[in-house]
């Protein structure tokens, strides 16, 4: 074998079940459709943890312009950046960790191939991480803006009741 065919006998093996797809495929509906509800947890279980967290960044800032603009469609938006850079961007980031570990392992053959394996797949755990934790902090944030729509309520109602207008 070639050191491309080797290459890609390590991607597929990175990647795990879905290598094929991932690898032919421009279009990502899962992720897309999952980013849409819990943000960019296919990369937590893809194990592409800062691709996840720049999917996130990339999250808010779109929400945040699209609140202060006034554009309501984000669903949409979201939706097909998700849709159309998903697969492009794992893969980018899946072919130069298996470089890296190409380049820094003393492994070969089978070794290496069951080392990019363990590295690479799937994992449960960072995703229920990230659900957890975006959970807690929406219901923070969920707390304190009722807190400042109660205060503020309170506040006027017992402002206008001192200096009534009539």
């Amino acid at each position: 074998m070639n050191d491309e065919q080797i290459q890609e006998k390590l991607i597929k093996e990175y990647i795990g079940n879905d290598a094929e797809k991932i690898m032919n495929s421009n279009l990502n509906w899962s992720a897309a459709i999952i980013g849409q509800f819990i943000g960019p947890v296919w990369f937590f279980y893809r194990k592409s943890y800062l691709l996840g967290f720049a999917f996130l960044a990339i999250t808010v800032i779109v929400e945040c312009i699209a609140i202060i603009v006034g554009l309501l469609p984000i669903f949409f938006i979201m939706f097909f950046i998700y849709l159309f850079t998903t697969n492009k961007l794992y893969l980018w980031n899946v072919k130069r960790k298996v470089n890296s570990m190409i380049l820094n392992s003393n492994l070969s053959g089978d070794e290496l191939v069951s080392y990019v394996r363990n590295k690479g797949g799937t994992s449960i755990v960072a995703p229920v991480i990230y659900v957890v934790i975006e959970f807690v902090c929406m219901n923070l944030i969920i707390r304190y803006i009722m807190y400042c729509i109660l205060s503020f309520g309170l506040d006027f109602i017992k402002s206008f009741s001192e200096n009534p207008i009539w």
